[in-house]
């Protein structure tokens, strides 16, 4: 499978391990909102498992698996993930409605991936035979005002003013027949130390930082202040969409 422009897996590691506090708390809200009791839940684009582990801990007697395109990131995440009762694949999302178990899953997180292949993979899909036993699908998504707390080079500020738009919130919105939706939003103080954001900011962790040249990028590098912390006002919403 391709693994794409993205961070190493160590960087990406690095930057999200400091998420936990975060996504325990978000999935603690998720939870309550929806009366998500889940037996068999799929992480969907689960990176390195940082996000996966959380759901293991909110869901100690569920089964959970993980599934990414990238090949590099599901090996660092079973290699580092040893002592968890998680399975992770290699798989591109639109493969999903093949994969074997996919009927034994009845709830799926997509959390900060599903602008990439929403495409190929629209809500309407999870009505088909394959996800016979799928109740709940929840989508996680960086809302703008989040996005701007992360600091970056000057151009890749520009490019990431296109990255969440009023279309793309809205068309979230519009839910199919025959499937109900909440939403709920959360957002709190993420504190990275910043050896571990600035790697993975040097090494293009988000997508619009590809357009960054090895210029820009060394020059904004050497010209940041000393920081103790690089503080980061995490802040996602969630659509949870009950099939």
């Amino acid at each position: 499978m391709g693994d794409f422009g993205f961070a190493k897996p160590a960087a990406y590691h690095g930057l999200f391990r400091h998420y936990q506090f975060y996504y325990d708390r978000l999935l603690s809200l998720i939870t309550d909102v929806a009366d998500l009791r889940p037996s068999y839940v799929l992480d969907l684009a689960c990176g390195t498992g940082e996000f996966t582990c959380a759901i293991a801990r909110r869901f100690p007697n569920s089964k959970i698996v993980g599934l990414d395109i990238s090949t590099a990131f599901i090996e660092f995440a079973k290699a580092n993930q040893p002592d968890r009762e998680i399975e992770f694949f290699v798989s591109p999302a639109n493969a999903l409605p093949g994969v074997a178990w996919i009927s034994n899953v009845d709830t799926i997180f997509i959390k900060g991936a599903y602008h990439l292949f929403e495409n190929a993979l629209p809500i309407e899909v999870f009505t088909r035979p394959q996800f016979r036993n799928l109740r709940c699908v929840v989508i996680v998504e960086k809302i703008q005002r989040s996005l701007e707390s992360y600091p970056v080079p000057d151009s890749a500020a520009e490019d990431r003013k296109r990255y969440v738009s009023s279309e793309w919130a809205s068309k979230r919105l519009n839910v199919p027949a025959g499937i109900t939706n909440q939403s709920v939003s959360f957002g709190h103080l993420v504190r990275v130390p910043p050896q571990d954001y600035f790697e993975a900011v040097k090494q293009r962790q988000f997508s619009y930082l590809q357009s960054v040249d090895d210029a820009e990028m060394d020059a904004w590098l050497a010209g940041r202040p000393s920081e103790k912390h690089i503080n980061i006002f995490e802040e996602n919403v969630c659509n949870i969409y009950h099939l």
